[in-house]
């Protein structure tokens, strides 16, 4: 799951089971402003299951970020047994570096993710201060048209 926290910063939530991952939606969905999708402005939420079977659609506004920190969100996911990802740190917009500047040290982060624009020499190059991090690197697909851009791998 990726959740925007208030900061407006994106953060990955990796667990190997559902029932902590509905734990962690249910948390999220507390901490969601309230409103309805507007398909025609935002698109489809489509809900699939592992075979690409749709299975309904997500009517909740999940397009805004929550009223959640990102050390809320970190401990939280630490709390339920996941793993606590940085998302996309090589981006702009909507990385934990991009909204606060740096990585605070109390933000315990389990791995950071780069882009599929980036790769793990650079990132070292360019993120001197992370290298002691492990790294995972994905498609970061928003899009279809991203999905398998990149594989997940992890270093």
């Amino acid at each position: 799951m990726e959740i925007t926290t208030s900061e407006e910063a994106h953060i990955l939530a990796l667990f190997d089971d559902m029932e902590s991952i509905m734990k962690l939606q249910d948390i999220v969905y507390n901490n969601l402003m309230p409103g309805i999708n507007d398909e025609k402005r935002f698109g489809d939420q489509i809900v699939v299951n592992e075979k690409d079977e749709v299975l309904e659609f997500n009517r909740r506004l999940l397009i805004a970020a929550t009223e959640l920190s990102a050390y809320s969100v970190v401990n939280t996911i630490h709390s339920l047994g996941g793993l606590a990802v940085a998302s996309h740190v090589d981006k702009d917009v909507f990385s934990v570096i991009s909204q606060l500047g740096f990585i605070p040290d109390n933000l315990k982060f389990n791995a950071l993710e780069m882009s599929c624009h980036m790769d793990r020499e650079r990132a070292e190059q360019l993120f001197t201060n992370y290298k002691s991090y492990t790294w995972i690197s994905s498609s970061d697909a928003h899009y279809l048209d991203d999905i398998g851009k990149r594989t997940t791998g992890f270093s």
